[in-house]
């Protein structure tokens, strides 16, 4: 289903090193959407069992090291990095010292941590060989346990040990004053640790606190212990000395201390920022509301099942078309083209509801259902038209330099030039000429019949980037491309239900260019949810509308899940299954590609049958079908190889999952 057909990279999480990639699957991402009905998925529990973490630490903790999970902004105002990045950078072992402020400001914190840390060492171990994690607590001068105590004093990476240990982790005293021992809790964990010599283990100290050291001209006579012991200049030299690098997290406070903690903010700030930057740490500031909600909100998402595939390396992926019978593979992939609306250049507007975008809607539509083609994300198009205008690139260099940035074989585009006449051209990436040029009405069948024509015929030399042996495989591709029969008739019986059809494909489209929940994405979900409404209402017996419907009610259901409107998100589903139904008794008056997705589609998630899914999603992988089915049926057969969608056990093979997976990532 389109449903599943997101940006492949927001979902797949290769991990590079050493010149080949570990890929953990996300069992969630590649089958359905969490939190659907349990008789659909085998490991439902877990897909519907959302955070029990409690407080903003907690979402931290359960979201900070997790690539589908962390919000794409995590602070304000300081380090803009992101700890996945740091996370999935290598395979090495890891040691963390958690150094934790264990007073009574932060008993709400300490909970967190206590129910989270599971979560964050699970998503570390990812991308590490191993992770063995200590913990420090530091309180303040009067506290009746100490000054600092070590909880876990030997690198464990024993769950029940550390989780033993996090028991421990209590709120006691942090008299006489807010400010607190921090710089003794973390020179405790540099020097007092036995942290490993070697090379080429990672090490870390993860300090969660609310509240600042003492200040180094803090006096008290009262109080002669309540003063600052070690410098900050002192941390990062010992620190850089033993190579541990200092991440920090800015925690909130207990209301009861809201007055001291809001005066002390910034002092805290500016100290993880010094150790942080010294060290080459990251900070996470809980401070800022707009973090807190951020992170909170991604943590309600349910903790993904993952499933280990071996190594993939450059040369898998091509010896892999062997496996999966991909003739297109062996070659040299399909002809990309990108469709532009129909507009000025330098006045492009995407808005699906424009004729002119409705046109382009039409031929890449057409496009996508021939073998051999794949066609370029609307999204992409508009990035990169972007960059272009903004970086000053002259209007009529435009269209040669984004051929090049989208690393397509030819843009069409085109412009209206008189009432209902619209001049179209296809240009080509290796010299940036027209294909073809041609002056005709609104007719998408039109334009793609005479692209089609003139690409297969070109008889122009090889130039710039594409060798004479690629332009012969491209040419024998767009022949075959010509005789095919691949390309569909009429969306619809009525000019007033195809204009609604052209504006939901294109809405989708868009949104599918982005990350489910986003607002854009949401906006353009409910576009094309109204205007395949419209479509119904007036061809009630058309199939293409109903299946349509099911796969904007799956990215609706998507957005919901994530958000924890389980109740919602149900009520889509029951859509999905509704519409399926309904596409199904209509589907010979389709093509037959898309016929044969509607029953792979239909017995998965209607008949709940995914033997007979796997069977037919199979089929659909061949290269007699077009790029986007067979990428969408390699997609589902992931999610049902690696045990999602109600597979089971029995229906588990990590081998053909890995087959599927790199059949995606070429």
């Amino acid at each position: 289903m389109l449903a599943i057909n997101r940006m492949i990279d927001k979902v797949l999480w290769v991990v590079v090193f050493f010149g080949f990639s570990v890929l953990w699957l996300d069992r969630e991402s590649c089958g359905q959407s969490s939190g659907t009905s349990s008789t659909l998925t085998s490991n439902s529990e877990s897909l519907t069992k959302t955070s029990v973490a409690i407080g903003p630490s907690g979402a931290a903790m359960s979201t900070m090291f997790s690539p589908l999970h962390a919000p794409p902004r995590k602070t304000m105002g300081l380090l803009q990095r992101s700890f996945v990045d740091v996370a999935t950078r290598t395979e090495s072992p890891l040691q963390i010292a958690m150094v934790v402020d264990g007073t009574e400001s932060m008993s709400q914190e300490l909970a967190a941590v206590r129910d989270s840390i599971d979560r964050m060492i699970k998503d570390l171990g990812r991308s590490r060989s191993r992770v063995e994690v200590a913990i420090v607590v530091y309180r303040d001068s009067l506290c009746d346990a100490g000054e600092t105590e070590i909880l876990l004093r030997d690198f464990s990476s024993d769950d029940r040990v550390i989780i033993q240990a996090v028991a421990k982790l209590l709120p006691m005293s942090g008299e006489p004053f807010f400010h607190e021992l921090a710089d003794v809790g973390i020179h405790t964990a540099l020097t007092q640790l036995p942290w490993s010599e070697d090379p080429a283990t990672n090490r870390w100290i993860l300090w969660f606190g609310d509240a600042p050291p003492y200040e180094t001209t803090f006096q008290s006579d009262a109080f002669p212990k309540s003063r600052r012991r070690f410098s900050d200049e002192l941390l990062i030299t010992v620190a850089n000395r033993k190579q541990i690098q200092i991440n920090t997290v800015v925690c909130t406070s207990s209301q009861n201390v809201s007055d001291p903690y809001g005066k002390t903010i910034d002092a805290t700030r500016d100290f993880v920022s010094r150790l942080a930057e010294g060290t080459d740490g990251l900070i996470l500031d809980l401070s800022y509301p707009e973090v807190r909600t951020a992170l909170v909100d991604a943590s309600r998402r349910p903790a993904a099942q993952y499933t280990r595939i071996a190594p993939i390396s450059r040369q898998d992926l091509i010896d892999s078309a062997d496996a999966l019978g991909d003739v297109e593979a062996k070659a040299d992939g399909p002809v990309q083209v990108a469709v532009l609306p129909m507009q000025p250049i330098d006045q492009m507007r995407f808005d699906p509801n424009l004729d002119s975008v409705k046109i382009a809607t039409a031929i890449r539509h057409r496009l996508s259902q021939t073998p051999g083609f794949r066609m370029a994300s609307t999204v992409d198009v508009k990035k990169q038209l972007r960059r272009i205008r903004a970086e000053g690139v002259p209007i009529e260099q435009r269209i040669r330099v984004l051929t090049t940035r989208l690393g397509v074989d030819y843009v069409i585009w085109g412009e209206t030039v008189a009432s209902n006449q619209i001049r179209t051209a296809a240009y080509r990436r290796r010299d940036g000429k027209p294909l073809f040029t041609m002056v005709s009405g609104d007719a998408p069948d039109d334009v793609t019949s005479v692209f089609l024509r003139a690409a297969a015929t070109d008889p122009t030399s090889a130039d710039g980037d594409v060798n004479a042996d690629g332009l012969e495989s491209l040419t024998k591709r767009l022949q075959a491309a010509q005789k095919a029969t691949a390309i569909p008739g009429r969306l619809a019986e009525s000019q007033a239900a195809t204009d609604e059809i052209l504006v939901a494909l294109e809405s989708l489209h868009q949104a599918l260019g982005m990350s489910a929940g986003e607002t854009e994405s949401d906006r353009l979900m409910q576009t094309a949810q109204t205007a395949i409404q419209s479509a119904i209402k007036t061809e009630p017996q058309n199939p293409l509308v109903h299946w349509l419907q099911a796969n904007i009610a799956m990215n609706q259901a998507t957005a919901l899940y994530a958000k924890g409107e389980q109740e919602s998100a149900d009520d889509r589903m029951r859509i999905v299954r509704s519409s399926l139904r309904r596409a199904a008794r209509g589907k010979q008056r389709l093509h037959a590609s898309l016929a044969d997705e509607i029953t792979a589609d239909e017995l998965l998630l209607v008949r709940r049958d995914p033997g007979g899914a796997i069977d037919a999603y199979e089929s659909l992988t061949k290269s007699n079908h077009p790029d986007a089915t067979r990428r969408r049926a390699h997609w589902m057969l992931s999610g049902l190889y690696a045990g999602d969608w109600g597979a089971g056990a029995g229906l588990v093979d990590s081998d053909k999952l890995r087959q599927h997976v790199m059949a995606l990532m070429r």
